[in-house]
């Protein structure tokens, strides 16, 4: 198993990472940690994963490439 996020076409990682925290009532917090690590200079796009893997609102994948 891995975790993952995936982006929407036209979505920035930002509002990729936000969707992720909203049925959980946790955007604060994801795009908090999200700005610090981009403010650090990470990507986006790792930061955003990370955000939601600190949050524990990414999507588990299953092993193997099944989607």
């Amino acid at each position: 198993m891995s975790l993952r996020i995936i982006r929407n076409e036209g979505e920035t990682w930002r509002e990729c990472a936000e969707r992720y925290a909203k049925p959980w009532g946790l955007q604060v917090e994801v795009l908090a940690e999200f700005d610090a690590d981009v403010a650090k200079g990470v990507p986006e796009d790792r930061a955003a994963l990370w955000s939601c893997i600190e949050w524990d609102v990414a999507d588990l994948k299953p092993a193997g490439g099944a989607a």
